[in-house]
């Protein structure tokens, strides 16, 4: 029995189906946001498909994730995230209606080290990109998580220093933030002095320290 007539498959399928239908249904969508967890390459798969389907929204955001790199399936996450790797992996194949295009994508780092200002020239001579005009990205390496996080998104630069952030959804809620998450660290205390600057709706902060919790 083939993959795409097992009980496994047709279920995909049928899902598949199901949302296709949904979103067919909906030719005046102009604005889409996903906020979404990509385990593996056919995650991403099922990412391209979507975004396929919905080429015709004008506004675009995506926030994207990844916790852990173990798996044998994680050859995408697993490459150099750069321009290329947003064409090829988060946008879709026709882009002729997006106008706006935001995006944080955060993940473990796999190749190290890591040329920062490489990964932002890839944006700024990259055609699309360049043409587009979305060449303002930002990038930077978190060492107290080994993370990478790249965004596109108007937040204040600040927060590329503020590594104890453990809630990467903040870029996309500056400057409304009211409640924040942070580890405790050497630069808690900087964080601290510049809380009423940087961050003036914010009414709690939990700090996390190993295994005690402050509130």
């Amino acid at each position: 029995m083939s993959p795409s007539s097992s009980p496994i498959g047709e279920d995909a399928n049928a899902k598949k189906s199901h949302l296709l239908a949904n979103v067919t249904i909906v030719p005046n969508l102009r604005y889409f946001a996903l906020k979404s967890f990509i385990l593996n390459d056919l995650e991403f798969v099922y990412l391209k498909w979507l975004l396929n389907n919905l080429n015709h929204v004008q506004k675009l955001k995506l926030h994207l994730g990844n916790e852990k790199l173990y798996r044998t399936d994680q050859i995408i996450w697993k490459s150099i995230i750069d321009a290329n790797f947003v064409q090829q992996y988060c946008l879709p194949d026709i882009i002729d209606n997006i106008i706006n295009f935001d995006f944080y994508i955060s993940s473990p780092c796999q190749l190290l080290p890591i040329d920062a200002e490489e990964v932002i020239s890839s944006f700024q001579y990259h055609s699309l990109f360049i043409n587009r005009q979305w060449t303002n990205i930002k990038y930077f390496y978190d060492p107290i998580r080994s993370y990478q996080p790249l965004f596109s998104t108007n937040i204040n630069i600040t927060l590329q220093s503020l590594n104890g952030l453990v809630n990467d959804s903040y870029v996309f809620q500056w400057p409304n933030i009211q409640h924040i998450s942070i580890d405790f660290h050497p630069s808690l205390y900087r964080f601290l002095e510049h809380l009423d600057e940087k961050f003036p709706s914010v009414s709690s902060i939990t700090v996390y320290m190993g295994k005690y919790l402050l509130l």
